[in-house]
């Protein structure tokens, strides 16, 4: 096999935005994202690879995605819309779930 086409080694993570910690039982794009990476970056990793981030169908599970064109709605830090006065502290609270696994419905 010809391999020139490699210019250097790197390597990645494979990590769901959902593994992400949260106060709020879903990992979501926010502060959390930005440690990861952060993280990442240090670790010398040049790659995070994420599963599909649309909509989730039956299951919950990313590959059964309704739509490929759209965004989880989930994965909306819950923080940054706080921040930006969509959110009261009231709706945090409520929000809030710190249990093992992910509950989809909730």
């Amino acid at each position: 096999m010809d391999f020139s086409w490699i210019t250097h080694r790197a390597s990645g993570v494979f990590l769901h935005i959902s593994s992400l910690p949260s106060d709020y039982g879903i990992g979501n794009i926010g502060s959390s994202a930005d440690e990861f990476l952060a993280f990442a970056e240090q670790a010398g990793f040049s790659y995070w690879q994420i599963c599909p981030l649309g909509p989730t169908g039956f299951g919950d599970s990313p590959y059964s995605s309704c739509c490929s064109y759209s965004f989880n709605p989930y994965f909306i830090s819950l923080e940054e819309l706080y921040k930006q006065g969509l959110l009261t502290k009231q709706d945090l609270k409520e929000s809030e779930d710190n249990g093992t696994y992910i509950d989809y419905g909730k």
